[in-house]
């Protein structure tokens, strides 16, 4: 299929495509999440921390697929990319890990685990500048997956555009 055979996706850079394009990455992390490691929702920020380093795309938006990322991280020894194709990363191995739990525990399979993408536009400006991911475990502790910025970074202000993945 495309999504399995394509290592790059090329994205329209305006307002009008931010929708799409999140939805488009959420295509690519479900065509590849069982190729993501499955690994407990509240770690998969420190992990991609500790193995991310940030590539711009350059002149062309590009989100990278998860079969290209596991390529880079067995060759390079790191996830490379910017923050949407971190957040495609964080929701395959959401993917994957609410996969696994569904496997093993058939009677509750996490029924109230949720995620979502969410991109952000600054104050003032007119397009989306940054993309990451916002999970939700089954007590309603509520965190973001954010790997390509400090820990803190402020969004206050900011408005968000949200896809959930599932």
């Amino acid at each position: 299929s495309k999504m399995t055979n394509s290592q790059y996706f090329w994205i329209p850079r305006n307002e009008a495509g931010t929708s799409s394009t999140l939805y488009t990455m959420l295509d690519i992390a479900r065509a590849g999440y069982l190729e993501a490691r499955p690994i407990h929702p509240e770690k998969i920020d420190r992990v991609l921390r500790a193995s991310w380093k940030f590539v711009s795309d350059g002149q062309y938006e590009t989100i990278r697929t998860v079969n290209r990322m596991m390529v880079d991280l067995s060759t390079h020894g790191a996830f490379l990319g910017d923050c949407d194709d971190a957040a495609v990363m964080a929701a395959a191995m959401l993917l994957r890990w609410k996969r696994l739990v569904l496997m093993f525990d058939k009677k509750t399979g996490s029924p109230g685990a949720h995620a979502w993408f969410v991109a952000m536009r600054p104050p003032k400006e007119t397009a989306f500048a940054h993309v990451f991911v916002v999970a939700q475990m089954d007590d309603g502790h509520t965190f973001r997956i954010d790997p390509t910025v400090p820990p803190d970074a402020p969004y206050a202000g900011w408005e968000s555009m949200l896809v959930p993945i599932f």
